[in-house]
């Protein structure tokens, strides 16, 4: 079995086989050490397991024992600062754009409905307005969820504002109209409600890792109740370099950068960009199973339902990562992930 897809194993050794060739074993096995200490001497530290469990639950959680020892009742689950006795034993149900399906994505409304559906914590995206202030929206345009048009970045904060992001949705005439909400809203609405958050994080690694150090500075608890996740390395590994105490996640399907799906259209729309996307996806898979999640020092991974496998999760489990599967809506495939296959599952609804 393997860790890649069959194209990336193959060319992975390939490449291998080529570089020995052209640079001799002595030379590749030098670069290679070299490689290794450039790695660890810029490397982020995993947080400790103690900080990890207060957020995600235990990385083993099975037995009701278990359970009983990490109640908030037991005061010797406390013992870390960060931890607020809340730690969680089971897998998790994270409400996926705050539960896509059953209310409109990434709203206040969405939050609170999916809180009373049952979850434990929702997952919404970091966008910025044309004049830097973070919201929260999916999508780089307005007009799949909203009844405006053209991209984010085009537009103030006060026509997003004005703008209903329900517009869109299959239930819109039950809510009427719905406010795109600015990130602080979200994270307080959030912490209310005791739902902990799953940050996305898309666009700008400068603009990104200056408002979330803001944020966390300004609302100390969501080190217990906040995870920061992205696709995108450069900004997750940037994120913990300014705030190593910031809870992190990468996030990861086959061909990402080539394919708007798992098997869609191309996502690249000229043929140059295209040639360049797959090498690139290569790249990306290969350093997530290598190097990427020890560089970042991430305590979790976002795994795509279509690529999920046993073999996967027992190699972040060895090494302290969780996994979360998305994005799973069919009720026995949330059942089969969460008690048979002990894994937490990001949902787009919870009914």
């Amino acid at each position: 079995m393997y860790l890649w897809s069959p194209f990336t194993f193959y060319t992975f050794w390939i490449g291998l086989f080529v570089c020995v060739a052209f640079a001799g074993v002595y030379v590749f096995v030098l670069l290679l050490m070299v490689g290794w200490a450039i790695l660890w001497w810029y490397h982020v530290p995993q947080l400790p397991e103690e900080r990890v469990t207060c957020v995600l639950g235990s990385i083993n959680p099975t037995s009701d024992l278990e359970e009983e020892q990490c109640s908030p009742e037991n005061t010797n689950c406390n013992s870390d600062e960060h931890c607020d006795g809340r730690s969680l034993t089971k897998p998790i149900l994270v409400a996926h754009r705050g539960g896509a399906i059953d209310a409109p994505e990434n709203t206040i409304e969405a939050f609170k409905l999916a809180k009373k559906n049952g979850a434990v914590a929702v997952e919404f995206d970091l966008e910025f307005t044309g004049d830097c202030y973070p919201i929260v929206m999916h999508d780089e345009t307005l007009d799949r969820t909203t009844n405006g048009t053209g991209f984010v970045r085009d537009h103030t904060l006060e026509e997003i504002l004005d703008l209903n992001a329900a517009a869109k949705h299959k239930h819109r005439a039950s809510y009427g109209k719905v406010r795109v909400p600015q990130l602080e809203e979200a994270v307080m609405v959030c912490l209310q409600l005791k739902l902990k958050m799953f940050i996305d994080c898309k666009r700008s690694a400068a603009e990104t890792v200056v408002v979330l150090s803001q944020l966390f500075t300004k609302y100390p608890n969501l080190y217990k109740e906040a995870i920061v996740c992205s696709f995108y390395p450069n900004i997750i590994y940037r994120v913990r370099k300014a705030d190593p105490n910031i809870l992190t996640a990468l996030t990861h399907r086959h061909q990402i950068y080539s394919k708007c799906d798992m098997d869609g259209e191309e996502r690249q729309k000229t043929f140059w960009r295209q040639i360049i996307a797959r090498p690139i996806d290569i790249i990306l898979e290969i350093g997530h199973y290598t190097f990427l999640w020890y560089l970042c020092g991430n305590s979790a991974f976002l795994m795509n339902r279509d690529t999920y496998s046993g073999l996967y999760h027992n190699f972040w489990k060895k090494r302290g990562v969780r996994v979360f599967v998305w994005t799973i809506n069919d009720p026995y495939e949330k059942q089969y992930f969460l008690k048979t296959r002990q894994c937490s599952v990001i949902t787009d609804s919870l009914l």
